[in-house]
């Protein structure tokens, strides 16, 4: 070809193929053909000249494998990159609204808000209908606050494409965070039936659902419901057992239950009554993963428990009654039989427990209600023919539960690591309390469905950095003091990326419950340990990350354990940290003093007898220990007032801590967004979060907002 050698002549290489690439882009392609011809001529294998030519015979194909790099680029987290590659191709495809769409996630990524309006929107411009482009402007739009405007664009593209599940996701959260909780609930619902395996959309469902008043039944929301307490990493069970409990109590048959045994008929109806609670799924889902905090129900099953023990005999049909028992059974189990029983129950469960080993004894089938009557008020695995006994179909969940999984436990027990013997006296108190009481026994967990890096967790929670440049690792290495029974260290190591979890306890029942769970859900990067803080400084180990919830503040000294969980850390490394609120537990204090004043022992039948002083009590101090999920089962009631050793803090003395210990304060977490829109409208200088301060001015105003914990993050000084 003459004519392309003879351009090329006067060219380099480089210059000549980007002048072929301009004409090809421009519609030139003969032109630019007789280049890419010139080149080759010669330089043969030239790679940039061929694939000219064939993009010439195909452009967009061309355009599309430049898209795709764009996209890979995206994925790779180089957003310069793919916004400088973008710009170039967006000007040789000017009208290629994919382009644009990148272009606006790159911009969104980086934090170029208003950047990322405007690529969506000239990608609108170009294709209107463009679905993607609405759903991602609306996701802007909300980052901006500009919530009515992101709910036009969602609706937009649902208009477009009725089956978009991520529209319908977003539009939910938006709803959720103005505030319109029945609207939120039924777009995640939506985005839910087009896609049940995203649980980032069953986390957002189950939170929104804590803050809707629902005013009737609803057989399709409770089917919902179910389908959510069948998984078991997408939602913490006790944290929407007070609303699921509230919606099922607007069921009719429950209701007229309710108000038969008000009325002193439940020993007529007993029968009747579990029949209809036996076919109630949502119901005995429910009471089988977790106490149930509230009192209506509470005694409605205490009342049928007792009925059916000293009737069991005179029960017309006991088959049709069996699915409840068994989720009766299993719900003692996890409250830890917290219920009180009358002196002819226990001479009533002694009787069954004896006929029931007889009829083992002489190779007698027992009867299955009357093992599930027993398992009610005593745990099974207490019985030596409970470990032997072939059990049937209908009870192999109950036997799972009540025997198999604690003789797992015992075993694991002997299998656990020890740092050093535990000498603390105080440590040992402890320690006893949570061998006979671990805490808390759970079921179902909320891990976190996506890992993040350290950085993006700092980003997800605005925490405040003494330099926000500062290098994390890619593989972090965490310390948990103090895990109980394993829902921390889970939480934790499903929550940093490629981490690894090193999980300590003083109790060896704790740790065989968190490694049984652990191994059920299939986690793979935690280590547990027996261990005291105040030993952990003969790891001779740092850490990129410490949290230490709930625990330090039942330390014979807690800044002493507080040093040492500082020493763990890397400089510059992230710590977390857990504290009672002097203020926000005033009325346990109240309740702790009438403990003493009553001269009650931390022993389960002195827990007991203070819980049935604190249901009738007039005092508003002791009453209010009822609003508290941890008065409905026996560890967490133990840990709530009866715990051998509590600390309470204020802001200031922590103020005074962080001082002493080198930490500087990052932010708080699980504080409610409620909680957070009153600071703001109280401070709303978008540092003001940081001012610990401004903080303890804030609580004494509203002194229950901190009435779990304060749960806040650190940064060590580099």
């Amino acid at each position: 070809m003459p004519g392309g050698f003879e351009v090329t002549m006067s060219l380099s290489v480089d210059q000549a193929i980007r002048k072929a690439n301009r004409l090809a882009k421009k519609g030139e392609g003969q032109l630019a053909e007789q280049i890419y011809k010139g080149v080759l001529e010669r330089f043969p294998g030239n790679k940039r000249a061929i694939a000219g030519l064939r993009s010439l015979k195909n452009p967009q194909a061309d355009k599309d494998s430049q898209v795709d790099q764009l996209i890979s680029l995206y994925n790779q987290g180089q957003f310069p990159e793919v916004l400088t590659r973008g710009k170039t191709l967006a000007e040789g495809y000017p009208k290629a609204f994919d382009i644009y769409n990148i272009l606006g996630a790159a911009n969104m990524a980086m934090g170029a808000l208003e950047e990322a309006v405007e690529n969506y929107t000239r990608a609108l411009q170009i294709k209107p209908d463009y679905a993607v482009a609405h759903n991602n402007l609306g996701v802007v739009l909300k980052d901006l606050g500009k919530h009515d405007e992101a709910i036009a664009r969602y609706t937009k593209a649902l208009e477009i494409n009725p089956d978009y599940t991520d529209a319908h996701g977003n539009l939910g959260k938006v709803f959720k965070d103005i505030g319109k909780y029945e609207e939120a609930m039924e777009s995640f619902t939506q985005a839910l039936s087009l896609a049940p395996d995203r649980k980032d959309y069953w986390q957002s469902f189950s939170e929104t659902f804590r803050s809707v008043s629902f005013g009737a039944y609803n057989r399709q929301l409770a089917g919902t419901l179910l389908s959510l307490l069948a998984q078991p990493t997408v939602v913490h069970p006790t944290d929407i057992a007070g609303s699921v409990i509230n919606f099922l109590k607007l069921h009719p048959q429950i209701k007229q239950i309710i108000k038969t045994f008000s009325a002193g008929d439940i020993e007529k109806t007993v029968q009747e009554s579990c029949n209809i609670l036996s076919n109630i799924q949502l119901f005995l889902r429910i009471i089988e993963l977790c106490p149930i905090p509230d009192l209506d129900i509470e005694t409605l099953l205490k009342s049928l428990r007792r009925n059916v023990l000293l009737n069991i005999e005179k029960l017309s049909d006991k088959q049709s009654i069996l699915r409840f028992q068994i989720s009766l059974a299993l719900h003692c189990f996890t409250n830890e039989f917290l219920f009180d029983e009358t002196r002819l129950e226990k001479s009533s469960i002694e009787a069954l427990a004896l006929e029931i080993k007889t009829s083992i004894t002489n190779k007698e089938a027992p009867d299955p209600s009357k093992i599930c009557c027993l398992a009610s008020y005593r745990p099974l695995h207490r019985y030596q023919w409970s470990h032997s006994l072939v059990v049937s179909e209908a009870l192999k969940a109950l036997f799972k539960r009540q025997v198999s999984e604690v003789l797992q436990e015992e075993s694991i027990r002997g299998r656990i690591p020890c740092l050093k013997d535990i000498e603390d006296d105080i440590s040992l108190a402890v320690r006893d309390q949570y061998e006979t009481n671990p805490y808390p026994r759970w079921i179902n967990t909320l891990l976190h469905h996506k890992p993040l890096t350290i950085s993006e967790v700092v980003k997800k929670l605005d925490l405040r950095l003494i330099n926000e440049h500062h290098s994390f690792s890619d593989r972090p290495d965490i310390l948990i003091a103090g895990c109980g029974t394993g829902r921390h260290s889970l939480d934790t190591a499903s929550r940093f990326l490629n981490s690894k979890v090193q999980a300590v306890d003083l109790s060896l029942s704790s740790l065989g419950y968190a490694i049984r769970k652990t191994k059920e859900l299939g986690i793979a990067n935690i280590e547990y340990m027996q261990a005291d803080i105040i030993d952990l400084c003969l790891m001779n180990r740092q850490f990129d990350v410490v949290e230490s919830g709930g625990v330090l503040h039942h330390m014979a000294e807690p800044m002493a354990g507080w040093k040492v969980l500082t020493d763990c850390l890397k400089p510059g490394g992230l710590m977390k940290i857990g504290l009672y609120s002097e203020l926000a537990r005033q009325h346990v204090v109240k309740a702790r003093q009438k403990i003493s004043e009553m001269e009650l022992l931390n022993v389960r039948d002195d827990i007991l007898k203070f819980r049935k002083e604190v249901i009738k009590s007039d005092d508003k101090n002791i009453s209010m220990i009822v609003e508290e999920v941890d008065f409905f089962s026996t560890s967490t009631l133990r840990d709530l007032l009866f715990h051998v050793q509590e600390h309470r803090f204020t802001i200031h003395q922590i103020q005074s801590s962080l001082k002493t210990l080198g930490l500087t304060f990052a932010g708080f977490e699980l504080v409610s967004d409620e909680t957070k829109k009153m600071f703001k409208q109280y401070y709303p200088e978008s540092e003001a979060v940081y001012d610990l301060d401004l903080w303890h001015e804030f609580e004494i105003s509203n002194p229950s907002i901190f009435r779990g914990m304060y749960q806040f993050w650190l940064q060590k000084s580099v």
